[in-house]
């Protein structure tokens, strides 16, 4: 380990990462971390906070069953066999992206849905730009608005 001095930010961004607990911390900073905290009060309380968060998370949070880790973990492990790089993961997940075609129904729904927001737009708009500008005429806040707004 080098002769690094920790700062605030960095010793906040560590504690806030991976809690109060000195094991938890990365091992390339625990030394620097933990003589920070011994010299400055703020990084005490700091570091206090989060030992507590991590207390009351560990209280509320129920541990997974076992037989949930072990499938999720063999299932990564079966889906990270097959794939050999980090770019193959990323292709196989564009693939199941892309296979969820649309079908006519999606592109429908989705134009009625434009529709309806371009109608209440057209509609709410001179409103909008009344409340905006203060003017009671309609009409001159649309005048106004392309005037003042658009041309310059």
């Amino acid at each position: 380990m080098t002769d690094h001095q920790m700062t605030e930010q960095e010793f906040s961004d560590l504690v806030s990462a991976y809690g109060g607990e000195p094991q938890r911390w990365p091992q390339q900073h625990r030394a620097a971390m933990l003589a920070y905290c011994d010299t400055t009060a703020s990084a005490q309380a700091m570091r206090g906070r989060e030992a507590s968060l991590d207390q009351w998370l560990s209280n509320r949070l129920d541990a997974a069953p076992e037989a949930l880790t072990a499938r999720i973990e063999s299932q990564m492990q079966e889906h990270l066999a097959h794939a050999t790089s980090a770019g193959d993961l990323i292709s196989q997940e564009i693939d199941l992206i892309a296979s969820d075609t649309f079908t006519r129904r999606h592109y429908v729904s989705a134009g009625i849905s434009l529709a309806a927001c371009l109608i209440a737009g057209v509609i709410l708009a001179p409103e909008a730009i009344s409340l905006f500008i203060g003017a009671p005429d309609t009409i001159a806040s649309i005048g106004f608005f392309t005037d003042e707004l658009l041309l310059n």
